[in-house]
């Protein structure tokens, strides 16, 4: 049952990562503000939390699990999200990031005209 539990707890953070503008995403959103384009703050508070909290706990193990797939680039930010096949820009390239003044940018703002 434990098995089946964090299977349905890492469903939901993958329908959360791909798609947090139905309701349920949005909902989440405002309640626990994002603290990147793709999860919410952790949950710190002791009460009134606890289904997205044991979601939410899941996050580092997830993410390392799964692979960023950039369309548009609205959602992927250059330096921080492993979206390059070696691995972030941020660990690639960190003389390059420390002269970097917009280090939370996306792919979309850079690379945009």
């Amino acid at each position: 049952m434990k098995n089946q539990s964090k299977a349905l707890r890492m469903k939901w953070l993958w329908k959360y990562s791909n798609d947090n503008k139905n309701l349920w995403g949005s909902v989440i959103k405002a309640k626990y503000e994002e603290s990147d384009s793709w999860m919410t703050k952790e949950v710190i508070t002791p009460y009134g939390v606890s289904l997205w909290k044991s979601i939410r706990e899941l996050w580092n193990e997830f993410k390392p699990n799964t692979k960023i797939k950039v369309v548009d680039g609205i959602k992927t930010r250059f330096w921080k999200d492993d979206w390059h096949a070696e691995g972030n820009m941020e660990t690639l390239f960190p003389d390059i990031y420390n002269l970097v003044l917009q280090q939370q940018s996306t792919i979309a703002d850079l690379c945009t005209p």
